[in-house]
C-alpha cells in the first residue's frame, strides 16, 4: 500500500512505426518461433 501511494508514471512508450511495418515484423516474428518449437537442446 506505502508503494502504491509513492508510485508514479516516470514515461509512457509511444511506438514510431507504420502498422504495416509492425505487422511485418511481427509476422517475421512469429515465423522465428515457429521455426524454433522443432529445435532440441
Amino acid at each position: 500500500e506505502e508503494i502504491e501511494r509513492h508510485w508514479k508514471l516516470d514515461r509512457i512508450f509511444k511506438p514510431h512505426m507504420s502498422e504495416a511495418q509492425r505487422e511485418s515484423l511481427y509476422a517475421g516474428w512469429k515465423k522465428a518461433v515457429q521455426r524454433s518449437l522443432g529445435w532440441t537442446r
